[in-house]
């Protein structure tokens, strides 16, 4: 048994040092193989791959303080895509809002509000509150009576990139005074 492991073990370097043949068809296609398909066969050399020098490696230059010179990098701003929405969502155009303490402003946007920009609200022409990165707010209800509500949005810069429809909300309160 040690003598056909020992056969083995001399054959297998035999075989993987077979011969290769290039060949070239009527196409003029080249092919190679370990097995000759033609007459116009002809063998090739192959150089070994542990004798073959690789390329010298490259040393890197250590930077002399004359050289070196400070990396400044150059801040990356991201695409903002185009917002194709822009709208408030919630209250609802002529909505009446009963004896509610507070007013939640929901925005409907596409694509989400991007880095940078921010949403303003607007009672009745004016600015409500400061201008957010958010499109969910909530503020105190305005005095009972009729009032519009409008957004902007805008970019890092104030620029206002889109503005929705004013709306008209009617703001119903009960009477607190006395008897009537």
């Amino acid at each position: 048994m040690k003598v056909l492991i020992f056969i083995l073990l001399l054959i297998i370097p035999l075989a993987c040092c077979a011969a290769v043949y290039m060949q070239t068809d009527a196409n003029g296609n080249v092919s190679f193989s370990d097995i000759p398909q033609d007459a116009n066969a002809k063998a090739v050399d192959l150089p070994q791959v542990n004798a073959a020098p690789g390329p010298a490696p490259v040393q890197p230059v250590a930077a002399t303080p004359a050289q070196a010179q400070p990396v400044t990098a150059i801040p990356v701003s991201p695409v903002n895509k185009p917002y194709v929405l822009f709208d408030i969502d919630s209250p609802a155009n002529q909505a009446t809002i009963q004896n509610q303490p507070s007013i939640p402003i929901e925005i409907k946007i596409d694509p989400p509000l991007q880095t940078g920009d921010k949403v303003q609200i607007y009672l009745d022409g004016s600015p409500w509150g400061p201008a957010a990165p958010t499109t969910h707010f909530i503020f105190n209800a305005p005095d009972r009576g009729t009032h519009t509500l409008s957004a902007r949005l805008m970019n890092i810069s104030g620029q206002i990139l889109k503005e929705t429809d004013t709306i008209t909300i009617y703001i119903h309160q009960a009477h607190n005074g006395g008897a009537t």
